[in-house]
């Protein structure tokens, strides 16, 4: 990343080299008034550049704001946003797909927290997608923590929906407000576990297997596991685990699809919480990459979770490219520690 006259410019190849680059310059180009050219975007992918649900979050961006674009269009790889302050209101945004309505809010909430006033942001595509968190997943890293330290701010799934229909929506309310230090997560250390199969067209017994080859591949039995069977424009599938310690909880998921046998699911989501549990970790990786953004947002923190992610480091470099943090890991053991800290003068 460099600067040319007043543009940030990125090289979207850099590190996981996908959509997450944009998303995050787009809402810290709303909160801090950054403009940003961001070149070869997904140059690595089998569909290169822009996607529906790329131009959706620009879209969206725009609409908060009235902030400028250039290059924004299906399939393109260069993109300019110059912001303006972002107004605050209602909006109602539809993806058209069952692009993650969730990846839209990480988009704008830096941005939101800045506006000129409260915004109620309405946003329809999907909630449980591939390579996306889920509603919930949003609750715990984000909602749950800010409110803690006395942020106005609600999430409401007024309806789930699966891929490929989409078909949901989000709801979130939220007033402007500073972000101040967030209290540095309990260790997890023998966490309460829960466990929940999100079925919908989908027979209860492909959830009660799920939850099943879950806790078999845990190696214990969780109390209150259980199936919830919902509406939804199509059949669709997820199960979701809790981890919850002291006043924090974590939250991950894993997507049922076609072809993947109950069994699987439910070992593949007992793999991702058993890396957490073994390395004495705060936060679970995916949750780990989100967290950055709030402790960079107020300029101080600490966590430890279980893996560095790809996304991780492309996250460092975005926010220490857009704000005046510097970010660092440590690795202790098993799990590594993220410190966050002003940048030197």
């Amino acid at each position: 990343m460099h600067v040319e006259g007043d543009l940030l410019v990125i090289d979207g190849r850099y590190g996981e080299g996908g959509g997450q680059m944009l998303r995050t310059a787009l809402g810290l180009s709303l909160r801090t008034g950054t403009p940003f050219r961001i070149e070869s975007i997904r140059a690595g992918r089998s569909k290169p550049g822009l996607l529906r649900q790329h131009l959706t979050c620009i879209e969206a961006a725009v609409a908060v704001s009235g902030s400028r674009t250039e290059g924004a269009a299906l399939g393109a790889t260069d993109l300019t946003f110059v912001p303006s302050p972002v107004r605050g209101g209602r909006h109602h945004l539809r993806i058209g797909s069952a692009g993650s309505t969730v990846l839209v809010v990480h988009a704008l909430l830096p941005g939101l927290l800045e506006a000129e006033g409260p915004t109620e942001l309405t946003v329809e595509g999907g909630t449980d997608a591939e390579g996306a968190p889920t509603p919930d997943h949003l609750v715990a890293t984000f909602v749950e923590p800010l409110r803690a330290v006395g942020v106005a701010i609600d999430v409401r799934v007024e309806r789930r929906g699966f891929f490929p229909a989409g078909g949901g929506r989000l709801v979130l309310r939220v007033e402007p407000a500073s972000v101040p230090a967030l209290p540095t997560p309990d260790v997890a250390v023998g966490p309460a576990v829960c466990v929940v199969a999100r079925c919908a067209g989908v027979p209860e017994d492909v959830g009660l297997r799920e939850c099943a080859a879950f806790e078999a591949a845990l190696g214990r039995t969780i109390a209150g596991s259980r199936v919830d069977r919902i509406d939804a424009a199509c059949a669709g599938n997820t199960l979701e685990a809790t981890l919850a310690h002291g006043g924090h909880r974590d939250v991950v998921s894993v997507f049922g699809r076609r072809g993947l046998p109950s069994e699987a699911v439910g070992r593949a989501l007992a793999a991702r919480v058993r890396a957490v549990l073994r390395a004495g970790a705060q936060l679970e990786q995916h949750t780990a990459d989100q967290r950055m953004l709030l402790d960079a947002m107020a300029g101080v923190g600490c966590f430890s979770t279980d893996a560095i992610t790809p996304h991780a480091m492309t996250h460092k470099e975005l926010l220490e490219a857009f704000l005046p943090v510097t970010i660092g890991f440590e690795p202790d053991g098993p799990r590594t520690w993220v410190r966050t800290s002003p940048r030197p003068a």
